[in-house]
C-alpha cells in the first residue's frame, strides 16, 4: 500500500469528519469559490456514505486564478466570512 506524508499534519483543530483513528484520511485541497471543488462535493459525500470508516478533512487553498481573488480586500472579507461560517 502506498502512503503519503502531508506538508502539515492533520490536527484536532482541522474540521475533520469521521473517526480520528481512521486507517484512511482523505484530505481535499480546494477553494470554496472554485466550481470544480464545488462539483466534487457530491463524490466526497458518496464516499463518506459508502465508507463511513474514512476520515475526511477539507483543506482550503486560495486559487489565484479566480478573478475575485485578485482584490486583496475582497479576498480578506471572503476568507473571514468563510471562517466564521465554518
Amino acid at each position: 500500500m502506498r502512503s503519503a506524508t502531508l506538508a502539515s499534519a492533520v490536527t484536532e483543530e482541522d474540521h475533520a469528519q469521521g473517526p480520528a483513528d481512521a486507517a484512511i484520511t482523505l484530505v481535499q485541497y480546494g477553494d470554496y469559490e472554485c466550481p470544480y471543488t464545488r462539483l466534487s462535493r457530491h463524490s466526497v459525500h458518496q464516499l463518506q456514505r459508502e465508507f463511513p470508516e474514512i476520515r475526511f478533512v477539507p483543506a482550503d487553498v486560495v486559487n489565484v486564478r479566480i478573478p475575485s481573488h485578485h482584490d486583496p480586500d475582497k479576498l480578506a472579507r471572503m476568507l473571514m466570512k468563510h471562517i466564521w461560517e465554518a
